[in-house]
């Protein structure tokens, strides 16, 4: 379970449900991407609704553009289809890349 105050980067599945239940029940601190402009309005929209703008943002962007960061959570939800099959080595290099020592990445 995701701990309270731990960093949360969803990759293409913002403003689903389940990226708004991690910030309210797990008390995450979450960041979404996306490429589409639609989607990162629309979760932000879910955020805002749920009171948590100061907890939680969506952007227009993909992983890659957050190596700076380091997050302890990586939720990847029907990614493998959107990064295609000759990509799949560099992302899973990214995503190593952004993880905490002891962060864990889930993928469905």
């Amino acid at each position: 379970m995701p701990k309270a105050g731990e960093a949360f980067l969803d990759s293409a599945t913002v403003g689903a449900r389940s990226f708004v239940i991690a910030v309210e029940h797990d008390g995450v601190l979450a960041t979404g991407v996306t490429l589409s402009e639609k989607q990162a309005a629309w979760g932000n929209d879910q955020i805002a609704q749920a009171g948590l703008a100061g907890r939680a943002k969506s952007f227009v962007s993909t992983i890659a553009a957050f190596r700076a960061a380091s997050f302890t959570r990586l939720p990847s939800l029907e990614m493998v289809e959107h990064v295609g099959i000759k990509h799949l080595e560099a992302f899973y290099k990214q995503v190593h890349d952004l993880l905490d020592d002891q962060g864990l990445f889930y993928m469905q």
